[in-house]
């Protein structure tokens, strides 16, 4: 495990690691661009340092953030995102993310980054996961 990395935390890596702490049965959320930007924005402002990578524009309906849309893009593309349905869209973090943070971010962050990385999957898991079980109703 990472010791005293002060490496920003790379979207990817937030998100990698929001499904990492989440509870199996619980690794499912329905995309809303607006519920998870606003919720990431929200996170930005109780951790600005370790969400310092985010920069997100605050003048539409909702906060939105190019990096967030960027990240879900690209592990969707690498199948660690997947799509459970259609109606809503629900997206479920494959199994293969415990092996991407295992292998790159949790060597990648800081104790310190990775414990407030815990502290907003709690959040995420009020918040914005859905049961798996969900997944394809």
């Amino acid at each position: 495990m990472a010791k005293g990395n002060t490496q920003k935390a790379h979207p990817d890596d937030i998100l990698i690691a929001i499904s990492h702490y989440l509870p199996q049965e619980r690794r499912c959320f329905r995309y809303g661009a607006d519920e998870l930007n606003t919720f990431l924005y929200e996170q930005k402002q109780q951790h600005p340092q370790l969400m310092s990578s985010l920069s997100f524009n605050t003048n539409g309906m909702f906060p939105s953030c190019e990096d967030v849309y960027q990240a879900v893009s690209n592990l969707f593309a690498s199948g660690l995102i997947v799509v459970a349905s259609h109606k809503p869209y629900d997206y479920h973090f494959s199994p293969e993310t415990e092996g991407s943070f295992d292998k790159f971010v949790s060597k990648r962050l800081s104790e310190q980054q990775l414990s407030e990385l815990e502290e907003i999957a709690r959040e995420f898991n009020k918040k914005i996961a859905i049961d798996s079980s969900l997944q394809f109703n």
